[in-house]
């Protein structure tokens, strides 16, 4: 929200800066454009716009939704969605402020409300058609012949905007906290202009604002800076290497020899991190974000300010005597580049990564990683062990699959074909009986009841094997014992017929 009334704001001033050019409505007729007057009915309009697109946010929008959701007719609030945001870009038209400021509000209007998620989801299909037909379009727009006859201005306006939109995104991201490495790299990604100032631009040519080279010229420059966009994203890492070769001494923070190195300080690293400390394990960490860095000196940490790609952090670190760095950085590049370092450094380090994607596994590996550890493989493991479990397949079985599954860097999960080894010890587990333990709650059915009276065998064809009460086992229970809530049972049987069991004794 504080974002969204930042960006508001800006498309209100530059509203009020157009005001004394655009004043071509009805609302404004018999007023000198420029006036000290018009500034000022425009400067109330847009207050008066704001005031009730506010009160409109809080008290009126999302009951209107809410009783459009109660009538679970998806097309009715569909249509909802999109005549609010039509609507009140046509109304903003109408009043003579840009129609660009009206679907704004009303974007503010729907993110306001409880039902945003929904409105979002219900409004991708029609973001996706409106945004591909936009760029289209103002790609149409570029007359190649005009912007050739103009190549040098419009080389030199394109050099200009990358540079001055590089400096101030980047200074921007200094002052917000960041390190000079990630600030170089977000000052280049926001290098480019804006979808915004094309239409802009229109609305300068057809209030004659524009000549129709200059016009030109304009979009000729946009269109450059988004397809440079790609390229200064894939240079951005390069260039912040470059200027960062000379680096600040990093403060003095406590190592020893056989710790821990964690080279960028996330929530895992910082849950890792806790774990080393119960367990009296030394340990240090680099992390760029200098609000991270804080809390963590207030909280006592190890952690010190930089960039954990560089030989001279690394070497702060303890690096050369540690015995394990984990490495999770979520640029490729310097991930790539930290890894590499650190080996050359200590050839004895065993250096566990993070890989966000799937394609980095084989490079990591081979620029000296000892593991890497992919978050989408791992997630599919975690769902194939819990599968299983559902399947009642004994732990011994599962770990053997999740050994088979990380072996030769996730190659079971990365080829299309699965191994016939593993298929066959899948196999043969699920046909094979299993045990497990079933404990008895409160409200279970067989609390209070004896095992004659519950007659598993015979019902599900599972059989007790023992009963554990107060940590004491029980083998061969009496037929006559009556279960008691916290008592566990042991069972074996085939999967269906524990899962029949265990429907039996929870059941009502």
């Amino acid at each position: 929200a504080p974002h969204g009334r930042i960006a508001l704001g800006i498309l209100l001033f530059q509203d009020l800066m157009l005001a004394p050019i655009l004043a071509t409505t009805p609302l404004l007729a018999g007023v000198d454009a420029g006036t000290p007057l018009e500034v000022a009915i425009r400067f109330g309009a847009s207050a008066a716009v704001l005031a009730g697109v506010f009160v409109a946010a809080r008290f009126l929008v999302p009951p209107f939704l809410g009783r459009l959701i109660g009538v679970r007719l998806h097309d009715i609030f569909l249509l909802a969605a999109v005549a609010t945001c039509l609507g009140l870009a046509l109304l903003t038209a109408e009043l003579g402020f840009s129609a660009a400021l009206g679907a704004f509000l009303a974007g503010v209007l729907l993110a306001e409300s409880d039902y945003s998620h929904q409105v979002a989801a219900e409004m991708a299909p029609f973001r996706d058609v409106f945004t591909n037909f936009f760029f289209v379009s103002v790609g149409m727009l570029v007359d190649l012949g005009q912007a050739g006859a103009h190549l040098p201005a419009v080389l030199g306006l394109t050099a200009g905007v990358i540079l001055l939109k590089s400096l101030v995104a980047g200074a921007a991201s200094l002052a917000a906290g960041l390190g000079p490495r990630a600030a170089v790299t977000t000052g280049m990604g926001l290098a480019q202009i804006g979808e915004f100032s094309f239409v802009l631009a229109i609305v300068g040519r057809n209030h004659g604002l524009l000549d129709g080279e200059l016009y030109q010229v304009i979009l000729a420059t946009s269109m450059l800076t988004l397809l440079l966009t790609p390229a200064l994203v894939h240079l951005a890492p390069r260039i912040a290497d470059r200027l960062s070769q000379k680096e600040p001494a990093p403060p003095e923070i406590p190592v020893d020899r056989d710790h821990v190195v964690l080279v960028g300080y996330d929530l895992n690293a910082q849950g890792l991190g806790r774990i080393l400390s119960e367990g009296r394990i030394p340990w240090a960490a680099v992390e760029l974000d200098r609000t991270r860095v804080r809390a963590a000196h207030r909280r006592g940490e190890p952690v010190t300010l930089g960039d954990g790609s560089r030989r001279g952090i690394l070497e702060h670190t303890g690096i050369h005597t540690a015995r394990v760095a984990v490495f999770a950085i979520p640029d490729p590049w310097a991930l790539r580049r930290g890894i590499s370092v650190a080996r050359e450094l200590n050839p004895d380090l065993y250096i566990l990564a993070r890989a966000r994607r799937v394609e980095d596994i084989d490079e990591l590996a081979e620029l000296g990683a000892d593991e890497v550890i992919a978050e989408e493989l791992e997630t599919s493991i975690e769902v194939v062990t819990r599968v299983l479990r559902r399947f009642h397949v004994p732990r011994n079985v599962i770990d053997s699959e999740v050994r088979l599954l990380r072996a030769e860097r996730y190659e079971m999960l990365r080829r299309r074909a699965p191994s016939e080894a593993a298929t066959r010890t899948l196999l043969a587990a699920l046909e094979e009986g299993t045990t497990e333990i079933y404990r008895i709650g409160k409200g279970d059915a067989a609390a209070g009841r004896s095992l004659s009276g519950l007659d598993l065998r015979r019902t599900t064809g599972a059989s007790v094997i023992a009963v554990v009460r107060d940590g004491v086992p029980r083998g061969h229970p009496s037929p006559s014992l009556r279960l008691e809530p916290g008592d566990d049972l042991v069972l074996a049987g085939g999967h269906a017929e524990i899962e029949a069991a265990f429907r039996l004794l929870g059941g009502p």
